[in-house]
């Protein structure tokens, strides 16, 4: 876990939460954005690709110095201590929180959202997104419960790049973290 946090020593500082959660929080606001991140095989190129879009994402908020309005809190976690995810997660008080947005897959290239327990004006915002950032991003309803049971945004593993899987990271191209790093900026900067 210390190599993944090392990603990001010089743009922030995350703070251990729980054993292998770890958080920052950047904007002020009593509302919140969760953009959450687990670590899971450290070697393939679509863990490599989605911490590498988490990277970008932050990058681009300090130089920006937004979200304005509400916090950004990010957490990354060991994906075998999704419990202790969720412990540190409901520690928030739940009835701050805007939306979470899950980015295990956002680095597969080509990526479909699913969204979760959204209304008609946030499905109308995630639209928008999509339309302001030109991306062919597809948009799929999720019915099946998801823990946390939030409105959600997540990012889905794209069956159509299936050999994305079996490359290392080596195979690196930031490309594949295009369409969700402009889709997540324009989201949380301009739509909400």
């Amino acid at each position: 876990m210390k190599e993944v946090l090392e990603v990001f020593e010089k743009y922030v500082k995350f703070i251990q939460a729980d054993k292998e959660v770890f958080y920052t929080d950047i904007g002020y606001g009593e509302k919140f954005v969760t953009i959450s991140l687990s670590v899971f095989d450290q070697e393939s190129l679509i863990f490599y690709s989605s911490l590498q879009a988490l990277k970008e994402i932050i990058k681009r908020f300090l130089n920006i110095k937004t979200p304005k309005g509400f916090r950004t809190r990010v957490f990354i976690y060991r994906r075998e201590k999704f419990e202790n995810f969720i412990n540190a997660y409901q520690s928030i008080n739940l009835q701050n929180i805007i939306y979470n947005i899950n980015l295990d897959y956002a680095g597969t290239g080509s990526n479909t959202i699913g969204i979760y327990k959204m209304e008609e004006d946030d499905i109308k915002k995630v639209i928008k997104s999509i339309e302001i950032t030109d991306t062919s991003i597809s948009l799929i309803n999720i019915k099946e419960p998801l823990t946390p049971n939030l409105k959600s945004l997540v990012f889905l593993k794209d069956e159509n790049n299936l050999l994305i899987e079996k490359l290392d990271k080596n195979y690196y191209d930031s490309y594949l973290i295009n369409k969700s790093v402009v889709f997540l900026t324009n989201f949380l900067n301009k739509v909400i």
